[in-house]
């Protein structure tokens, strides 16, 4: 697999990951430490079931890895850690109108037209001075996220 495809996929899995707002909130710790679906639980007041579930879905989407398991009081406790820090944290999420979300779309477009603008002012400049420039990497994301209660 080329390693576009596998930037692309990775992207596309922390996209998924971060679509439920339980498996957010799971990242999240998981960023921060290492953790059993039980610990979590408890932390999130969730239920231990529906942890468990969306921990092993994290591992499947590849953005967590089981790192443990310990027996505790005679059953098997699973340890996760996430295997890198999540780009999209549901407290940073907007909570926008209708109106806002295309004033922000909008606002998007503006600056990816911008920076276009930028890029083909800077490319002249660059064939002037007969020099090779600087790669850059520039990204931005505006899109709808599912509804949920913000902690």
């Amino acid at each position: 697999m080329s390693t576009g495809t596998e930037r692309r996929r990775a992207s596309e899995n922390r996209i998924r990951a971060m679509s439920h707002p339980l498996r957010a909130a799971i990242l999240r710790i998981l960023s921060e430490r290492t953790a059993s679906p039980a610990e979590m639980a408890r932390e999130l007041g969730a239920e231990l079931s529906n942890v468990s579930y969306h921990a092993k879905q994290l591992v499947a989407f590849e953005c967590a890895e089981l790192v443990d398991i310990q027996v505790v009081r005679g059953a098997l406790e699973h340890f996760y850690r996430a295997t890198e820090l999540p780009l999209i944290d549901i407290e940073e999420w907007l909570t926008l109108d209708e109106q806002g979300l295309r004033e922000a779309l909008a606002a998007h477009e503006r600056t990816r037209l911008e920076i276009l603008e930028i890029e083909a002012r800077s490319a002249a400049r660059l064939v002037a001075a007969g020099e090779a420039g600087v790669n850059v990497s520039s990204s931005q994301a505006c899109f709808q996220m599912p509804a949920t209660e913000r902690p």
